[in-house]
């Protein structure tokens, strides 16, 4: 089964990934000769060499390719440093990633209606994000990076940037939504979205039934505005955990390492990409993960695929057991059952559609 919310934590706070997202999962994220990104110490943040004039335009250059370039770099390497195990199901490689995040798809996105961004403000956010840890961007973009637009609440949107509240949330399966006030703490959101108010998570906190021994959900859970919760603070769920913490337990603790005891995947570091894994004579501890190349035979009960494929069997449906099947490219004929889109396209009236591709129609 595809697990599109598996990828909200990091992946949505791009475009906002988005990619989801501890038992984490896609955001609306963020969205080379600029700058180098090539180290990416444990901690999550990216080391950049400078952008020189990455802000400016040489003359007939298109201003926003360098700085897009950039920022897609910085955003890609991130995702890879604090969340390895959803950024190899989404993207495979950085370049597949920047592919995805730079150029056209970066241009439509800040010189949409009602942006304020300006290719130096692209600039300065790309090195204010690489400065941030894993820790840090679990909960809030760098200020460089909270952009406000100027359509009202009420006016139609594709991205948050638009708004004037910083705030476009949209339908599962659509590219376009409406500006809306911010939310509060304790008022309802959905996974992925930048929505809550600043320093706020959004997490299925709300449990209508009681908990298992593990924290999880007997009955049905309510996504809510939340205060993140620090390391060893008490929690009901990993969402409301800040940075790459989990809640094992009841409590807000680090992620297991490898060859740990673990009872549920989303226990296991995400940015070692470990799953949690049974062992025969051992229990279940945290593996490192086995990526399997297009064609290979995985199992749906772990993100063996990569780059946006599917496990499938001989019918070509998502299968327990069978192939790692290639996604549908952009443009290509998709639907809910058998044909899914390469991440982040969406499929709308059965047709892989990337943002950048539908929010024109956004008005």
């Amino acid at each position: 089964m595809r697990a599109e919310t598996h990828r909200s934590r990091w992946l949505g706070l791009v475009v906002p990934l988005t990619l989801a997202c501890a038992a984490h999962g896609p955001v609306e994220g963020h969205d080379n000769d600029a700058a180098n990104v090539d180290s990416r110490p444990s901690d999550g943040t990216v080391e950049t060499t400078r952008a020189g004039d990455a802000g400016s335009s040489n003359e007939g250059a298109d201003e926003w390719v360098a700085p897009c370039a950039l920022h897609a770099k910085v955003y890609c390497a991130q995702v890879k440093a604090c969340n390895a195990s959803e950024f190899r199901a989404a993207f495979g490689s950085l370049a597949g990633c920047e592919q995805r995040y730079a150029g056209s798809h970066c241009k439509v996105k800040m010189t949409s209606p009602g942006t304020t961004v300006t290719p130096a403000n692209l600039v300065a956010c790309a090195r204010a994000e690489s400065a941030q840890t894993c820790g840090d961007r679990g909960v809030a973009l760098p200020k460089e990076c909270l952009w406000m637009g100027t359509l009202a609440n009420g006016s139609p949107c594709s991205y948050d940037l638009q708004c004037q509240s910083g705030s476009c949330p949209r339908e599962p399966q659509t590219w376009c939504g409406s500006c809306q006030p911010r939310v509060a703490v304790g008022g309802s959101c959905m996974p992925g979205r930048r929505e809550c108010n600043i320093g706020l998570v959004c997490a299925d906190s709300v449990c209508t039934g009681s908990r298992r021994i593990d924290g999880a959900c007997n009955g049905t859970t309510q996504w809510v505005c939340t205060q993140p919760v620090a390391a060893g603070g008490s929690c009901s769920t990993a969402y409301q955990c800040a940075g790459r913490e989990g809640c094992i337990g009841g409590i807000c603790t680090s992620a297991k390492q490898l060859g740990e005891s673990c009872l549920e995947r989303g226990s296991c570091s995400r940015s070692s990409d470990l799953e949690c894994q049974r062992v025969f004579g051992l229990g279940s501890t945290c593996q490192t993960a086995m990526p399997v190349p297009l064609g290979g035979p995985c199992s749906s009960s772990n993100d063996s695929c990569q780059a946006s494929a599917t496990c499938k069997g001989m019918d070509g449906a998502p299968a327990s057991t069978g192939v790692c099947s290639a996604p549908v490219e952009d443009g290509g004929q998709c639907d809910s059952l058998k044909n899914f889109c390469a991440y982040p396209a969406l499929c709308i009236d059965q047709k892989c559609t990337m943002q950048a591709q539908a929010a024109a129609s956004c008005r």
